[in-house]
């Protein structure tokens, strides 16, 4: 009995094991795809020299700026 409750364990332990790997490629894939998109905006973004243009441009990269804040937050937690 007690050899059948060890397996049982690892079983257990090599399934949440196998779930930890799926996640991790998940978030990788995510990180991936974020990191393209966000290569893709900086690309867009074009220095102006019409003033409303380079405020809308501004308003862009300081809403990229947060966003990249409060990812490298969550990365630390």
């Amino acid at each position: 009995m007690q050899d059948l409750q060890e397996l049982a364990a690892l079983r257990e332990q090599r399934l949440r094991d196998a779930l930890s790997l799926y996640k991790f490629y998940n978030d990788a894939d995510n990180l991936d795809i974020w990191f393209e998109e966000k290569e893709q905006f900086l690309i867009t973004l074009e220095p102006t020299p019409d003033a409303e243009e380079l405020a809308i441009v501004k308003q862009r990269f300081d809403g990229f700026e947060k966003e990249m804040k409060l990812t490298e937050t969550k990365g630390k937690n």
